[in-house]
């Protein structure tokens, strides 16, 4: 991720706790949690980037040895107006391109607040909302692809190996080469990682591990990977038959 995007980033995340223009607004190190960015950030990190903002004039910072207390400005606001404006969000697009409004919108959703829980730093919820985000989609999946399953299945392991099939993602495969036979394995082991991980870390389970801020991060990117390629591969899927289907 570039410089310029990791600082709208930032931008974007101050403006989801200060969002009046001017306002004071008392951030810590460890608020500034990017979900597309694969490490935490170090607070020297955090401080050049909250400088380049300031050095545009978006904001206005005044540094704590925790944190900072940043404000922004009218011309901040008019960027971040430009930026909902012009850039799409790639989490969002890969369902609302693909399904009918009032399924995309309850997955978009689920992005949405686990995104959400991840910056305000309740790392528990951020990982049952991806472990939900997923349950969500593979039923979606499987209801589109004409699969029987059991509606109130909520293993998304169970759920994701019956889908493997329809979508033609088992690892067994006979015509497939070796390395898409590794990727498709750990695919399922993905999935099943991010199932043990939500039972033993969410917040509808007795906690038997309390989760850091990069555990929470990773289930998002982990979700947010896993559903974006199983929403392609159905596509893919599904224009492969069409096309048989003409040839024939």
């Amino acid at each position: 991720m570039k410089t310029d995007e990791l600082a709208n980033k930032i931008l974007k995340l101050i403006s989801q706790k200060s969002s009046r223009i001017g306002t004071i607004t008392s951030f810590t190190f460890s608020e500034f949690a990017i979900p597309e960015w694969p490490n935490s950030l170090e607070p020297q990190e955090i401080l050049s980037l909250l400088n380049h903002l300031e050095g545009r004039n978006w904001i206005k910072k005044w540094t704590r040895s925790d944190g900072a207390d940043i404000s922004i400005t009218a011309e901040g606001m008019i960027h971040l107006e430009e930026l909902s404006e012009t850039t799409p969000d790639s989490s969002k697009s890969f369902v609302a391109d693909y399904f009918d409004k009032p399924v995309s919108e309850a997955l978009i959703e689920r992005i949405e607040t686990a995104k959400k829980r991840l910056s305000e730093g309740n790392y528990d919820s951020t990982i049952t909302n991806c472990r939900t985000l997923m349950e969500e989609l593979l039923k979606e999946l499987l209801e589109k692809t004409n699969t029987r399953y059991n509606p109130d299945e909520g293993d998304i392991k169970k759920l994701y190996r019956q889908l493997i099939v329809p979508l033609n993602l088992n690892p067994k495969g006979e015509n497939l080469e070796s390395y898409l036979k590794a990727i498709l394995q750990g695919l399922i082991q993905q999935i099943d990682g991010l199932y043990r991980f939500a039972n033993k870390a969410g917040e509808h389970h007795v906690k038997l591990h309390k989760p850091s801020k990069h555990h929470a991060q990773l289930a998002v990117n982990v979700a947010l990977t896993l559903c974006q390629f199983l929403v392609e591969s159905y596509e893919h899927e599904k224009e492969r038959n069409q096309t048989s289907i003409a040839r024939d």
